[in-house]
């Protein structure tokens, strides 16, 4: 597997709205469809609200990184 990009978030709600901009530069690059972007734009943001709320507890010191790989 190619490591394509990689997004590192502060936990904090706020900063799961960056996924949107990697999801676009992928969307751009890969050219999957726009379902799929929807699909995967629910997932990738519920898991980073995941690990930002219950992993990391809202503690801005820790982080969240979601990598895309191809």
């Amino acid at each position: 597997m190619k490591l394509l990009q990689t997004l590192t978030l502060k936990s904090t709600y706020e900063e799961v709205e960056r996924i949107e901009q990697l999801l676009n530069t992928l969307q751009e690059d890969l050219g999957f469809n726009d379902e799929f972007y929807a699909r995967l734009m629910l997932s990738v943001s519920e898991a980073a609200t995941n690990g930002i709320l219950h992993g990391n507890k809202l503690d801005e010191s820790k982080t969240v990184e979601v990598s895309a790989y191809k």
